[in-house]
């Protein structure tokens, strides 16, 4: 679990989507995702879409891998620690191969956007409050095992964004992303809401 200072408040997870919302809002402006604007004149222009998509589901991956693995060290030390950082570029990563798919604006308010909020989060992290500190002790006992599950379920919405991007980067068809990654986005609006009943990640 990422600490509650950092990741867990509700005004981090608003801000990311108000990023993203605002990124697809962008191909009214721009119609070529990033990656077909610097390839589309490239002489093998869909090996490199292939390629290009292909880094981007490796990013996502990578992401999903180090969010799991925060899930698993259920730390919560000082509000400068290695998870902390961690979550940091686990974000970051998300927001890079997310922001593949989006055209050139998009990607660079959604990385620029996500680099900023992560900093303004780490120079100035929300206090715990003593129900979240007692929770956070409690989460720490030997007792509580680990569970892949559990984890995956947490990150569902990036797990599917990691798989549809692995199929997308195999098929390049505008149509199969479309669906997939609108099932992702549903998955990802279900459980942002359900992070902020339970006011917690």
């Amino acid at each position: 679990m990422v600490p509650r200072s950092f990741a867990g408040n509700r005004l981090s997870l608003a801000i990311r989507a108000a990023l993203l919302t605002a990124g697809l809002f962008t191909y009214l402006i721009s119609p070529d995702d990033v990656v077909w604007r610097f390839i589309k004149t490239a002489r093998h222009a869909r090996a490199l879409e292939h390629a290009a998509f292909g880094i981007a589901a490796a990013f996502l991956g990578f992401a999903l891998l180090l969010k799991v693995r925060l899930s698993a060290h259920l730390e919560n030390q000082s509000s400068h620690n290695p998870s902390l950082e961690t979550a940091i570029v686990a974000n970051l990563m998300q927001a890079i191969g997310i922001g593949s798919l989006l055209p050139l604006p998009g990607f660079l308010l959604l990385v620029g956007g996500d680099a900023a909020a992560s900093l303004v989060a780490y120079k100035h992290p929300i206090p715990e409050g003593p129900v979240a500190e007692r929770n956070s002790r409690q989460a720490l006992r030997p007792s509580q095992a680990f569970r892949l599950s559990d984890a995956l379920v947490m990150h569902s919405a990036l797990c599917l964004a990691f798989l549809s991007m692995i199929v997308f980067s195999i098929v390049l068809i505008d149509r199969v992303a479309d669906v997939l990654f609108g099932m992702t986005a549903l998955v990802s609006i279900a459980a942002n809401v359900r992070t902020f009943l339970r006011g917690n990640v």
